[in-house]
């Protein structure tokens, strides 16, 4: 009974173990694209024909492969407005983070949250909480509205906003381990 109580408590802590330790030492890389957005209404997809909606289909794949960088940066600022801007800093010696915070309003009014050129020191359970504090060191003591788990600590990522969101109350941006409740990257959001 002892042995089987033995191997138990090792695959309890070799659990543990990965689970809380190896995403120190383990990068998870997300390259999203800003999502496409589109200004056409469905009144005006209504209106045409199959043979046009198929045109405008195939044309827009076509677009979209030979489309360079810089134009497809001009075109994302065209059709979506940017409300609020950070730089994530790290929150201390240990848990470092950087990156650009940006929230967007897309032609359809609703909200959403980017992350560009993210590196945040990995670990387990990172959330991105919006917060009501301005410079929420330690621990959050203020309201928050979380997103989501961080889906890389590398790369470029999207976060939908809920509808109704008063973004006015969000003064920063938090990438928070939930576990343990440290605060990894802050940004103060302008």
């Amino acid at each position: 009974m002892k042995k089987i109580f033995a191997i138990l408590v090792i695959i309890g802590v070799i659990y543990a173990g990965n689970y809380f330790i190896s995403p120190l030492f383990i990068d998870e890389v997300v390259e999203e694209d800003f999502p496409e957005v589109t200004t056409m209404t469905e009144q005006d997809m209504e209106k045409m024909t199959e043979v046009e909606v198929a045109k405008l289909m195939e044309d827009s794949a076509a677009s979209d492969e030979e489309m360079e960088e810089p134009m497809a940066k001009e075109m994302e600022a065209e059709s979506a407005i940017k409300v609020k801007s950070g730089t994530l800093q790290d929150a201390d010696s240990s848990h470092k983070g950087s990156g650009d915070v940006h929230i967007y309003q897309l032609p359809d009014k609703s909200h959403l949250l980017r992350l560009e050129n993210l590196n945040v020191t990995n670990g387990p359970a990172l959330h991105v909480l919006l917060s009501t504090e301005a410079n929420p060191q330690g621990s959050l003591t203020g309201d928050y509205l979380d997103l989501g788990d961080l889906k890389g600590n590398i790369g470029n990522q999207n976060y939908e906003i809920p509808s109704g969101t008063d973004l006015s109350l969000y003064k920063s941006l938090v990438i928070y381990c939930k576990p343990f409740k440290v605060i990894f990257s802050t940004s103060a959001l302008n």
